[in-house]
């Protein structure tokens, strides 16, 4: 998981996690350490590309971007790309989960999650 959180935000938010989804195992995690909402909203999608590849290897089967103020939408196709597993970002499974709901299927430049 990646996010611009600070460490003590991102600790609950990885254990909300992996208690409401049943088998989830976070394995890695970077964390930012950004508090200001105006700091994360000001981040270049190139930072949440690099924190991915940081906190990804061999056995890794999923990454989440975590941050809704966080731009990645730009590096999530590159990402899956470049590491051959999903990505999926708070914006983008927003997105998804909406479209989902009125029945539209979004584009897969977004994403792999889009295709579902």
């Amino acid at each position: 998981m990646a996010t611009p959180y600070n460490q003590e935000i991102a600790d609950k938010e990885e254990i909300f996690l992996e208690n409401e989804i049943s088998g989830l195992k976070i394995a890695h995690t970077k964390n930012l350490g950004i508090v200001s909402a105006l700091e994360k909203g000001n981040l270049f999608p190139s930072s949440a590309y690099q924190a991915v590849k940081e906190i990804t290897d061999e056995k890794t089967e999923l990454a989440f971007i975590s941050c809704t103020a966080w731009r990645t939408i730009e590096v999530l196709s590159l990402l899956e790309t470049d590491l051959g597993i999903p990505v999926i970002s708070s914006n983008q499974a927003t997105f998804w989960a909406c479209l989902k709901r009125i029945n539209i299927r979004g584009s897969s430049e977004y994403g792999s999650l889009f295709e579902r």
